[in-house]
């Protein structure tokens, strides 16, 4: 095998076959992280390959891991040849063994003995691996024993907005006889209050905020219209002190949603070196997760995004903070970011792999100003034998964010590559190859690259010679 298959380009590049990887683990995906609030050493991670779809436990506060032996897919329905992607993770805040999780396509299932086995307790609209896009979550009252909510997609023809007050065992409509003026449908993000806890947060996108004070019987969207955001965050210790956020920017209310300031339009991430040109126009809508960590006495908000891995935000005055930089060449999207209450500063992050960089979650105890990789159990794929020769020589080649257009001319020219064409985005280009290489030896030669993030043969650029 050239290079390891690769669970983040197979989702984005399907038709292609793809060269990800040297036959190690990598092309791990952790889709989401879960923290016992009662014991904040016991942690669960969401990991997915193309083979397997394992959650991973640490009793040591995310030093080392070990995937659970139970299998949620033993309990699934419609039988676990239909293997697909775990997207959210909750854990119970009385019980660091009750564990519920969602799938992609939106089945829940609960684990009540820290993993060894499973039930499938739920179906919901689907729950894919982006929140911008109104994908759901599942989360746990913190303050409410044994109540959930688990939010699907919109467009699925039955439950999408479930709440279960038996810790995830039955379920639900959570709106089944409100008032059709006092829905809000669940939001795209939902935040519990930190002192009251029949009040609620839901992050409605470009209609704003909505909140609660009864607990869900009836909900009211809140300002002048003006704060948007399909993430929502609520202060870890103060009532009504909301953030909202989004593609407009960044939202702070202090009065649970009667009037909001802006906290930062983004705007000053067009001066940051390697930021893509796609925030100049998708912007915040490219967040994907958030989380509250307090940093050298400050708050300070963390967000995990598509292309940018981890920014911060001053939660005070909207200072913008790179916290992503290091993780360049070593995880791709970050998809989960969880704080430890116990250690100040201290937070994990749970990204997609690189077609390079190990899958792993990463854990940083200094505010994100570093980032350690944590251990994690391993499994190897297979070899799928030696590629072919073509007529036409061609590959496809990612280059990691921070390789600006003149390394790239520098790598084609050193490289003799005879005609370059865009593919998707800046960082992605087609090469073509007029010399005798064969389509094997450009893989292992782009590959060795440090520039270079995935390597891909495409049978549709290339046609076989018929060997």
């Amino acid at each position: 095998m050239l290079k390891r298959w690769n669970a983040t380009c197979a989702a984005a590049f399907a038709v292609h076959v793809l060269a990800c990887g040297d036959g190690a683990l990598r092309g791990v995906d952790f889709a989401a992280l879960g923290m016992s609030a009662r014991n904040s050493h016991v942690l669960y991670a969401a990991g997915n390959t193309l083979a397997s779809k394992d959650i991973y436990r640490s009793d040591d506060g995310g030093d080392t891991w070990k995937a659970t032996p139970g299998k949620w897919l033993d309990a699934f329905e419609r039988g676990k040849q239909y293997n697909h992607a775990v997207t959210r993770l909750a854990v119970s805040p009385d019980d660091p063994d009750l564990v519920l999780i969602a799938t992609e396509w939106g089945y829940v299932f609960r684990t009540d003995d820290g993993g060894k086995s499973w039930r499938q307790v739920l179906q919901v609209g689907q729950l894919r691996d982006y929140p911008a896009r109104g994908n759901g979550y599942l989360k746990f009252h913190p303050l409410v024993p044994g109540l959930v909510f688990a939010k699907g997609e919109v467009s699925y023809e039955g439950l999408n907005f479930a709440r279960s007050t038996d810790s995830g065992s039955s379920w639900e409509d959570a709106e089944a006889g409100v008032a059709d003026e006092c829905k809000s449908g669940g939001g795209a993000d939902l935040a519990f209050d930190a002192v009251l806890p029949q009040r609620m947060y839901a992050a409605l996108g470009d209609r704003g905020l909505a909140v609660t004070d009864d607990g869900g019987r009836c909900w009211a969207v809140r300002g002048d219209g003006t704060a948007k955001g399909h993430i929502v965050v609520a202060s870890p210790s103060q009532s009504g002190h909301v953030w909202l956020a989004g593609k407009h920017g960044v939202f702070v209310t202090e009065d649970a949603g009667k009037s909001f300031r802006k906290l930062d339009d983004w705007g000053p991430l067009r001066s940051w070196p390697h930021v893509p040109d796609e925030w100049t126009t998708a912007q915040g809508g490219r967040l994907r997760t958030a989380s509250y960590v307090e940093r050298d006495g400050a708050p300070l908000l963390v967000f995990g995004t598509y292309d940018l891995h981890a920014i911060g935000v001053n939660a005070r005055t909207g200072e913008l903070v790179d916290l992503g930089s290091p993780l360049i060449r070593r995880a791709g999207a970050v998809n989960d970011i969880i704080f430890r209450p116990d250690r100040p500063g201290a937070m994990l992050l749970a990204p997609d792999t690189t077609c390079k960089g190990d899958g792993a979650v990463f854990r940083s105890d200094d505010g994100g100003r570093t980032w350690q990789h944590t251990t994690l159990a391993s499994e190897r794929y297979g070899s799928r034998g030696p590629f072919g020769r073509y007529v036409e020589h061609v590959i496809i080649v990612s280059f990691f964010r921070d390789v600006t257009p003149d390394d790239m001319e520098r790598i084609f020219q050193e490289h003799r590559v005879a005609r370059v064409e865009p593919y998707v985005g800046p960082r992605w280009k087609i090469l073509r190859f007029d010399d005798g290489r064969s389509v094997s030896e450009l893989l292992r030669e782009f590959d060795a690259l440090e520039e270079t993030d995935c390597v891909l043969e495409d049978h549709l650029l290339s046609p076989r010679d018929g060997r």
